[in-house]
């Protein structure tokens, strides 16, 4: 009996594993413009798949100022900061929310103050944890001559995470630099680059759990790299070690 008992949790642990949901990418909207406060974005989240979620990469730049975001709605739910990092006139965030209403809908970012210049893209996935959408945040700056290539390091804790990560740059208009382009391995979502605004977002499958470096190809100026790699639904309970308890001969 003992022995029966042991192939049931081996069983149960492979049944555990293999219903766990491969996380999948649904669609990315951007938006960007000058001296606005608040940003308008018209977002639609079009998958009929479980375990939803909406990721916000947001940049921001005023003068001479501490450059902030106050809150980001979606369909009037408020999203959750993951990460940010930021200079004395940039600020680079990360937000999200859960099971994001579906369909095209409506989602503003709040900036506290006038921002000479902002991007925003809003990404959804599916296919991601409900309980822990994220296991790792991290962040990367600096300043730099053009086409400049910046990474950031992320650590999954799970198999099949999915890293997605979001940059910007202030390089001014008419300075001849790339539009940011992601390191191989990665797929682009957004692209928000017109004049000196340079954005976009990306993402990538981690098969295995690791310490992973991904990376954007082009940066200027002063830029920074958001990123924060995504759980699958149903990895929690597949990394638990002990399924159940026998007490019988």
């Amino acid at each position: 009996m003992k022995y029966l008992a042991i192939v049931i949790g081996i069983g149960l642990l492979m049944f555990a594993q293999s219903a766990f949901a491969a996380i999948g990418f649904d669609a990315a909207v951007s938006t960007n413009n000058v001296n606005l406060t608040t940003a308008s974005t018209a977002v639609t989240v079009t998958s009929s798949q479980s375990n939803l979620i909406l990721v916000a990469g947001i940049w921001g730049e005023v003068n001479a100022a501490t450059s902030g975001v106050v809150s980001v709605t979606y369909a009037g739910s408020n999203l959750t900061k993951l990460i940010s990092t930021s200079t004395a006139s940039n600020t680079w965030q990360l937000w999200y929310l859960l099971n994001p209403t579906t369909g095209a809908q409506h989602a503003t970012t709040t900036y506290n103050a006038s921002q000479n210049n902002f991007s925003v893209c809003f990404q959804s996935f599916y296919g991601v944890s409900q309980t822990t959408p994220f296991d790792s945040s991290s962040t990367s700056n600096a300043y730099v001559h053009p086409n400049t290539t910046g990474t950031v390091t992320s650590t999954t804790s799970n198999a099949n995470d999915w890293i997605t990560s979001f940059t910007a740059d202030n390089a001014p208009a008419g300075s001849g630099v790339v539009n940011p382009a992601p390191s191989t391995g990665d797929t682009q979502a957004c692209d928000v680059s017109t004049g000196g605004q340079h954005a976009g977002s990306a993402y990538r499958l981690i098969p295995t759990a690791q310490t992973t470096s991904t990376g954007w190809q082009n940066m200027s100026s002063t830029y920074a790299i958001v990123a924060g790699s995504l759980v699958p639904a149903g990895a929690a309970a597949a990394n638990s070690t002990e399924l159940f308890t026998w007490t019988g001969r």
